[in-house]
């Protein structure tokens, strides 16, 4: 349903989306906000258990993957450039994207240090819900159900509209069929693009609660193609940037992509895996289409 929604939204336009979104991660900011607020008003700042166990190398592998994940978005805002009306203004939006996703995560473990212990097995697969528990009473459950939803409403009506303009822009630039790129005229709005990324979803979505695919192994794929994306990202500013601030910041882009992609061992390697082989497809499916084109111009 979440899925249909954001097609529906997409497809009515980049405005219609926005809005929803805008909505929707306002709406997520104030009851994070308040939950991790009551909670420390009721119980107090208390500072963590400090009989912490050193972590191992590939736990910290994870660690920095799983905080990697945890701030990713700029990918979303970069396939929609284009669409931006004030695009001057991305810098400095991402800046205070990133004070305030700080501030809220420390709000978050400020509460969980202080509303939970930590011995509580909850704390590796539901610590929103301590909080809620600690801070909402009999509402907790019915709150954290809310919350969850949001939170998955609002990464696929971001992702939904953003990979369509992904999908448009390598169409756009021949590396996906022309059809991808056609646009509705009374708006420019890559409607085939967004039906067909709305579609592939669903198919991933089908075949997960299939059980045909672990839901583990999903997440950990989409994590680590998000890194994949940041790796490319990065190669791409090396090739276009000039002058010795762009060679520090693209020295130092490659030494976390390399340390941070062995770290974490397995789980990141398969992803570029994959990257290599979808992109040797794409180029030899290219390839094949140019020369059958060729042809048929000789012809």
């Amino acid at each position: 349903m979440v899925l249909v929604g954001a097609t529906v939204a997409a497809s009515a336009g980049a405005n219609v989306s926005g809005k929803l979104q805008v909505g929707l991660i306002l709406g997520l900011f104030v009851m994070v906000s308040c939950t991790a607020v009551i909670v420390l008003s009721v119980h107090g700042i208390e500072p963590p258990n400090s009989s912490m166990e050193l972590l191992s190398l590939s736990s910290f592998g994870s660690v920095l993957t799983a905080v990697y994940v945890a701030f990713t978005g700029w990918e979303t805002v970069s396939f929609t450039f284009e669409e931006h009306k004030r695009s001057d203004l991305i810098p400095r939006i991402f800046v205070s994207s990133y004070v305030i996703v700080v501030a809220l995560y420390s709000l978050l473990l400020l509460g969980l240090f202080a509303a939970a212990d930590s011995t509580d097995s909850t704390l590796k697969s539901a610590p929103l819900l301590i909080i809620a528990e600690k801070s909402l009473g009999d509402l907790a459950r019915p709150a954290t159900l809310l919350l969850v939803i949001a939170c998955i409403s609002a990464n696929v009506f971001a992702s939904v509209l953003a990979l369509s303009r992904l999908v448009f822009g390598l169409s756009r630039s021949g590396y996906l069929p022309a059809l991808l790129s056609k646009v509705r005229d009374r708006d420019l709005n890559p409607v085939t693009s967004v039906v067909v990324v709305g579609s592939i979803l669903a198919m991933i979505a089908l075949l997960g609660s299939s059980g045909l695919f672990r839901f583990e192994l999903l997440f950990v794929l989409s994590g680590g193609i998000y890194f994949v994306l940041y790796g490319v990202g990065a190669a791409s500013f090396a090739k276009l940037a000039r002058g010795s601030m762009a060679r520090v910041v693209s020295l130092m882009c490659a030494v976390t992509v390399l340390l941070v992609t062995i770290l974490a061992g397995p789980s990141m390697w398969f992803p570029w895996i994959l990257f290599f082989l979808v992109w040797i497809g794409i180029s030899v499916l290219n390839r094949w289409t140019s020369n059958v084109e060729k042809k048929d111009v000789r012809v």
